[in-house]
């Protein structure tokens, strides 16, 4: 998928917010946010909206619940 990312956003990648590493970009919804793929902890696999990244909003896939 080719997605036009402003390279800034990229480094995104390898971050680690709580429990969740983001591994790559996923997509770019109508209002130009930014969601990732992210690998739990505890293996499972989760898209996450950036902003819910950046707030500390999301942790984890779920496994914290």
């Amino acid at each position: 998928m080719n997605i036009d990312v402003n390279p800034l956003f990229l480094q995104k990648k390898g971050n680690i917010y709580g429990k969740l590493k983001v591994i790559s970009i996923h997509h770019k919804d109508e209002k130009q946010g930014y969601y990732w793929n992210c690998c739990c902890d505890c293996g499972n696999q989760c898209i996450v909206r950036g902003s819910q990244l950046r707030a500390r909003k999301t942790n984890s896939c779920g496994c914290l619940s």
